[in-house]
């Protein structure tokens, strides 16, 4: 027992002088990069989901359109997002995994690479930002579904909503762990379940209701299993 509790503080401690080194080949890492952690997250996940997106869904959505209207907005606002942050990182995912051939080798790389992200996050972000405009989204949205509101402002209000939704999901992205985003999933038709589950609007769903999926799931991968950090809705 002496022996193996001596082995184990030793790769205790070989870890921690790892990440040290780790962090120091990381430039601005030490400074303060104002990069949330996962609490920190998730509150900001499900301010968005059940604040800033719930209003808009409730008026003027849900007056004025009819579900497949509803699902298009949704589907637009997160899928094209997560399309965008994807398609920034793809060329250096591919690169990486079909140069080394070893996911031994990558994961620790992946490592470095979301501390080096999240120590530039401000950057990285605006470049996606400039790359693929959210403007093309409100474009899309509008052309489709022509949202209007009582004070004119519906392209100022989607435009934040999709300039929102793009920070969130880009933070999800480059986290450690990664949050998992299934925007797959929207508008998908199910029979609701309050264990799996939750409900967007104001009123209840009994379960077994036929329903739609409006916003995806987000977790992270602990250990092989799911650890749920936002229900879909």
């Amino acid at each position: 027992n002496n022996m193996l509790r001596k082995q184990n503080q030793e790769l205790v401690n070989e870890r921690m002088n790892l990440m040290n080194k780790s962090n120091q080949m990381i430039q601005g890492y030490k400074k303060s990069t104002s990069f949330p952690n996962e609490k920190s997250l998730k509150d900001d996940i499900n301010k968005y989901i059940t604040l800033d997106l719930f209003i808009f869904f409730k008026d003027p959505l849900s007056r004025a359109y009819v579900i497949d209207g509803i699902v298009y907005f949704f589907q637009k606002v997160f899928v094209l997002t997560y399309n965008k942050i994807e398609s920034h990182f793809s060329s250096m995912n591919h690169l990486l995994t079909n140069t080394l051939q070893m996911q031994k080798v990558v994961e620790p790389l992946d490592w470095i690479i979301r501390k080096s992200a999240q120590a530039n996050w401000r950057n990285i972000l605006a470049a996606i930002e400039n790359k693929e405009s959210v403007y093309a989204t409100v474009a899309d949205i509008q052309k489709e579904l022509g949202i209007e509101t009582r004070r004119g402002d519906a392209n100022e209000i989607i435009e934040k909503l999709c300039r929102t939704a793009l920070e969130i999901l880009f933070k999800c992205y480059i986290i450690t762990p990664r949050i998992f985003c299934d925007v797959d999933q929207i508008g998908k038709k199910i029979l609701f379940d309050d264990k799996q589950y939750e409900c967007l609007s104001e009123d209840r769903i009994i379960s077994g209701t036929e329903s739609y999926i409006l916003t995806p799931s987000f977790y992270s991968l602990i250990d092989g299993g799911r650890k749920v950090i936002e229900k879909a809705r």
